[in-house]
């Protein structure tokens, strides 16, 4: 086991410490992950900032003076390019321009960090990164396919370095794939992508050889309204190519719905080395209920999912007394059915100060209004456009908890 330098213990450490500052952190089953070597730790995927609270547990989870076994981590691939965070991040043009001349692969690769390419999420600016590449400082016009509409303000002939640096236009944010290419480019990079790919994986497949450890997301992308995504082939291939394998299931779930400090729950579960002899389908089933069973459902889940119940049967007004009594006999229905429940829900004075930071997040977000005893619930904020915890939190919990329901096949 190699020392994986000052850098990766170092920032590994204030991401430990600076998590248990900023979140509510609690773990679960840490006596399950014991440093073991040829472990592939899977996990499913919430936030950005899930590696950054996971990955520390498990690197520390014998104290920061005693540091396990390195943790390698398949990431997206769009991290290596040069400018993702000006690409990335929502700030204004000027910033964000700024960040383009940014280039993350160093110290990416210092914290033990490869890419792995992911479909359909590729945009086009990734796969103009690609014929830069492998073909040069093209100009953008030889490039697409005589198909594809310019974007107003890019030059046709501005040459590919210049077009893929203006990190502010939308157009290159946007999915693609290699039919946006004009022929013999489109063909090259075809013939290349699967060798791209596996090039990919077999690193990884190395690295788990030799003894390594893997971090794994096998979503592969952020859930964008609360549930599980399909896990992607990468899974597959990683367990069916490398040799003596262990698969370490991570749930993780996020308390969201407040005001104070964001929960975070960690369940690590016990390991597996059969999941490499079973048949694709069985195996994909077996791992998403391997994760739905460590997902702790929070009290955001249950408020979101009684919330949303109401407006399906035209309530918009409800004493605060019953709503709150409600979300609390739904925790324990959960808890009879075995789910893995938040345990401070059946604390009496944890759950009356939980709901007051709930009627806060609500009236702050323009959710709820609250009417001497009564919440009225603003049908058109809370079923407003949009997907995601920031865009529409009470639908994205509410899904977090079916979800996870589903997986386990339970029926509330």
């Amino acid at each position: 086991m190699t020392d994986p330098g000052f850098l990766y213990n170092f920032l590994g450490a204030t991401f430990f410490l600076g998590a248990r500052v900023f979140l509510e952190v609690m773990v679960e089953g840490l006596w399950q992950y014991q440093h073991t070597p040829s472990t592939l730790i899977l996990v499913n995927h919430k936030r950005d900032l899930d590696v950054l609270v996971v990955a520390p547990i498990l690197y520390f989870s014998r104290g920061l003076l005693r540091p396990g076994r390195p943790i390698t981590f398949a990431a997206r691939e769009d991290l290596f390019l040069p400018g993702f965070l000006g690409a990335y991040l929502e700030a204004p043009r000027s910033v964000r321009r700024l960040l383009a001349r940014l280039d993350l692969k160093p110290v990416l690769r210092r914290l033990r960090a490869a890419p792995i390419r992911r479909f359909p999420e590729r945009t086009v600016r990734e796969i103009l990164f690609e014929v830069l590449e492998v073909r040069g400082d093209l100009p953008l016009e030889s490039c697409l396919n005589e198909k594809v509409s310019f974007v107003s303000g890019i030059d046709p002939q501005l040459p590919l370095s210049k077009v893929v640096a203006r990190v502010d236009l939308p157009w290159l944010h946007q999915p693609a794939s290699l039919d946006i290419l004009g022929q013999p480019l489109h063909d090259i990079l075809r013939r290349r992508q699967p060798l791209v790919v596996e090039e990919q994986l077999t690193y990884f497949c190395k690295v788990l050889e030799e003894g390594g450890v893997v971090y794994l997301a096998p979503e592969g992308v952020l859930s964008t309204d609360g549930r599980m995504g399909r896990l992607r082939g990468g899974l597959h291939y990683l367990l069916e190519h490398a040799q003596g394998v262990r698969a370490l299931p991570v749930g993780l779930s996020y308390d969201f719905l407040t005001t104070g400090r964001m929960g975070v729950f960690v369940a690590i579960g016990p390991s597996r080395t059969d999941l490499a002899g079973l048949p694709r389908p069985q195996r994909t089933q077996e791992v998403r209920r391997l994760l739905a069973g460590l997902i702790t459902v929070t009290f955001s889940q249950i408020a979101g999912w009684v919330i949303m119940k109401l407006l399906e049967t035209e309530v918009e007004e409800i004493e605060a007394i019953v709503l709150e009594e409600t979300i609390r006999h739904r925790a324990h229905l959960l808890d009879v059915e075995g789910i893995r429940v938040d345990r401070r829900l059946f604390d009496e004075e944890w759950f009356h100060w939980r709901w007051r930071r709930f009627l806060a997040f609500g009236r702050r977000k323009g959710i709820l209004r609250i009417s001497r005893t009564r919440i009225l619930l603003n049908r058109e904020a809370i079923l407003k456009g949009g997907q995601t915890y920031r865009e529409n939190p009470i639908r994205y919990a509410a899904n977090e908890l079916k979800s996870t329901l589903q997986e386990l096949g339970v029926v509330l």
